[in-house]
């Protein structure tokens, strides 16, 4: 059954979509490791008349049986040997992009062999500056303090005593980042010396890590389009409730409008020479400032579907960039407010029901959950 074509009816609207004066683009979503929040995104390129084909390992479960995607290409899980397979499909396909969905897929390309002959299929080029922000939470901060973009203050260290004296510089709160971690893992927030001194213990292995500043306020996620370092559209999702303790991947959110983020993204996409749908996470302070505190550069977010909510639609975006068209889109204001699948069954499983139901009402007109793959 996989390498064939799904007998969809989602497939076959998709083909009378595609008149004789459009191009039937295809893409390809490389993904290697737990992806079940992705599993809504094809759908958005299909309601754009672009079909989808994933590449994927056995850790990626829900998403392999989504009705929206064409052909599926299962691939090995050893970091080399999905970028060598993973070639093999780009190269015996005709497609017109390929997206990277998870950090794992990026990593395993950009550390392999076999780099080289990804050029053409790279989300930015090889010798990008965003490239040192892949895997790396230290490479994000050295990238947006040499462009001049807002960042918490952040010392990246390598021993606890060093850890320790600009914790006495800084003053808690404070934060502490392995410059590797993922979805909140591996990310503390430190409110006094003795609590400082037990992280210290879990992340002072003889790598670096990082000290950073507590930034008070809302944290957000800019998601954004663009196409050859040309910012095409964006939006910025308030985390209202999130995984991990408020560190990790997003439940619920609202929009808001900010033009500084905006301008963040414009900068992004410059710099990086950037062609793809990717963002960041942010913390916007009392005061109002955006400051970066997490990359998804090259990969994708989990707010891709969100976007609709707001007049931004990544498919049909994404599909005028390919056809030349890159004016930008602005997003509406929107009072929807839109939670995730599956990361609220999650929250229900640890606990969180009433507080879901609470903020954000099964019923309302104001919200929106997404359930669609």
């Amino acid at each position: 059954m996989l390498n064939r074509p799904m007998k969809a009816d989602p497939i076959a609207t998709l083909k009378k979509k595609i008149s004789s004066s459009q191009r039937p683009f295809r893409v390809l979503m490389a993904m290697r490791r737990h992806v079940e929040s992705f599993a809504q995104i094809p759908c958005c390129f299909v309601d754009a008349a672009v079909s989808v084909e994933i590449a994927y390992t056995h850790w990626t479960k829900s998403i392999r049986r989504s009705k929206y995607v064409e052909r599926f290409h299962p691939l090995p899980d050893d970091a080399e040997e999905f970028a060598r397979e993973l070639l093999d499909v780009i190269q015996s396909q005709e497609f017109d992009f390929v997206f990277y969905v998870d950090e794992p897929a990026l990593l395993a390309v950009y550390r392999s062999t076999c780099l080289s002959e990804y050029s053409r299929w790279l989300p930015f080029p090889v010798d990008s500056p965003l490239g040192q922000c892949i895997g790396d939470k230290s490479g994000f901060h050295q990238f947006m303090e040499a462009n001049n973009l807002p960042t918490p203050k952040t010392y990246i260290v390598k021993t606890a005593a060093e850890a320790t004296k600009r914790s006495v510089e800084m003053g808690f709160p404070l934060v502490v980042k392995e410059t590797d971690s993922t979805s909140g893992n591996g990310v503390f927030v430190v409110e006094g010396q003795e609590e400082f001194e037990v992280i210290l213990s879990r992340v002072d292995h003889g790598k670096p890590f990082m000290i950073q500043q507590f930034i008070e306020g809302m944290t957000v996620v800019a998601t954004f389009l663009s196409y050859n370092g040309k910012l095409k559209g964006h939006i910025v999702v308030e985390k209202s409730i999130a995984l991990n303790s408020g560190k990790g991947p997003s439940v619920a959110g609202r929009f808001i409008k900010n033009k500084p983020i905006q301008e963040i993204c414009k900068v992004i996409a410059q710099k990086g020479n950037l062609s793809g749908i990717t963002g960041l996470d942010l913390m916007i302070d009392r005061e109002g400032t955006a400051y970066g505190i997490d990359p998804h550069f090259g990969r994708m977010t989990t707010h891709i579907h969100f976007a609709p909510y707001c007049g931004i639609h990544f498919g049909h975006l994404f599909r005028e960039c390919l056809e030349g068209n890159l004016t930008e889109k602005l997003p509406a204001t929107s009072e929807i407010a839109v939670v995730k699948y599956p990361e609220c069954i999650y929250l229900i499983f640890q606990g969180g029901l009433f507080r879901l139901l609470k903020g954000f009402p099964l019923f309302s007109k104001k919200t929106a959950y997404l359930f669609k793959q």
